[in-house]
């Protein structure tokens, strides 16, 4: 008993004095615990603190061993308008400054002493993302995977915008395709694999190009079914037919005969003609749907 009263009267006499306190295992000096502790002055502590309430705590807690370690929970909880965590790297800083891991000690989070955010997962972000200092750039593969029937892109124009509100670049910096402000598309080349449609005007300024659908093989009587607007036909002998499938309104079909026979298509049913056209190789009939016919829209051209 007289040894303890004589260890609480030397700390208690260094805390008053702004000196330095000494404590060991899980109390302070030989105690297992201390109700109210305050010190002008260090505290060391050789072995585990367990606080069970609020510490205000003024200056650096820091581990002169180590690796300073907090084995639990811990929140921030500001008490005023001001940054509420900063790490600083040190001096001559080149490992990263700031790294999150799970519990088997693997990087999941981490930012560079340059300020380069690496996330080693999904980032569920809510709110704005920008780059008030510039360009906010990524870095990497991007994928849009909607999570909800929703518009999963947008592209908003600045309020005073002039320049194209969206950009494709190639590796080279080289613009391939750009939207203007006003949605106009400017494209070098453009291949669809389906369906385009184009619901105001279209200019092209080079070339046109149709591409040749897989050539039919005709027989008598047979149905003609076109899967796009350039169809090849062919036979094997002289042959005709009256029947041409899929007259979609606005949908032009251009029929052009590659073999060495004469194939002709008769004006009857849903085919109106100018009369009977008889193809020989190589001579072109052009059609246009209207959701019931294959109308003629040019002579047929005998080549």
């Amino acid at each position: 008993m007289r040894k303890m009263l004589i260890s609480l009267f030397v700390c208690v006499f260094l805390l008053a004095a702004g000196g330095t306190a000494l404590g060991q295992g899980s109390g302070i000096g030989w105690f297992d615990f201390v109700t109210d502790l305050r010190a002008h002055g260090q505290v060391w502590l050789l072995s585990t603190l367990q606080v069970d309430s609020t510490s205000d705590l003024k200056g650096n807690v820091s581990d002169t061993e180590g690796v300073f370690t907090v084995a639990d929970n811990a929140i921030i909880d500001g008490q005023a308008d001001a940054v509420q965590l900063t790490v600083q790297g040190y001096t001559t800083q080149t490992t990263l400054s700031f790294v999150v891991e799970n519990s088997g000690g693997t990087d999941v989070a981490t930012i560079s002493n340059a300020g380069a955010l690496v996330i080693a997962s999904t980032s569920d972000l809510q709110g704005n993302v920008s780059d008030s200092g510039g360009v906010l750039t990524v870095a990497d593969n991007a994928i849009i995977d909607g999570a909800a029937d929703a518009v999963q892109l947008t592209v908003q124009g600045y309020t005073t915008q002039t320049s194209a509100s969206f950009v494709v670049e190639n590796s080279s910096g080289t613009d391939l395709v750009t939207v203007s402000n006003t949605g106009l598309l400017t494209a070098d080349d453009v291949t669809s694999v389906d369906d385009v449609t184009v619901g105001d005007d279209l200019g092209v300024g080079g070339w046109e190009t149709i591409t040749a659908q897989t050539t039919i093989v005709v027989s008598d009587g047979s149905t003609v079914t076109p899967l796009g607007t350039y169809v090849p036909i062919s036979s094997t002998a002289n042959t005709g037919t009256s029947d041409i499938a899929n007259p979609t309104a606005g949908r032009l079909l251009i029929i052009t005969n590659v073999a060495a026979t004469t194939i002709t298509f008769t004006d009857t049913g849903t085919l109106k003609l100018s009369g009977n056209a008889a193809l020989s190789q190589y001579d072109v009939l052009q059609l246009l749907g209207d959701g019931t016919n294959w109308l003629q829209i040019a002579p047929e051209g005998d080549n």
